[in-house]
């Protein structure tokens, strides 16, 4: 699941560098608190962030959408992955074969959703 920090807003798939503020990540945010963020949400904070300073570009704004796309379909993965193991425990299916299936989800996910 892809989360966020609530004090910078780094994503914790994110490498580490500077935030939008200039400041070093981790630097404001000792604690790490990080909160469960879907794509949709994501896309709508980067809108009110640009909201009154209208920094963006046409191109920047092609990234952003695409970084959305991007953390909704690892939260998608992530939950079928999680449901699946939960099923597959309950039902008594075998670890190694609970394993080989769940690196079948990206594919049938970039298969029926385009990836």
């Amino acid at each position: 699941m892809i989360k966020m920090c609530t004090g910078c807003g780094r994503l914790n798939d994110e490498p580490l560098g500077l935030n939008k503020n200039g400041e070093p990540y981790l630097a404001c945010c000792p604690d790490n608190n990080y909160r469960e963020i879907g794509g949709v949400e994501w896309l709508i904070e980067q809108v009110k962030d640009d909201q009154y300073k209208r920094a963006n570009t046409p191109a920047e704004w092609a990234e952003i959408y695409k970084k959305a796309k991007a953390i909704q379909k690892q939260n998608m993965i992530d939950f079928a992955i999680a449901a699946y193991q939960d099923i597959s425990e309950l039902m008594g299916v075998e670890f190694h074969k609970i394993s080989e299936n769940k690196l079948n989800f990206e594919n049938y996910f970039n298969e029926r959703l385009g990836g």
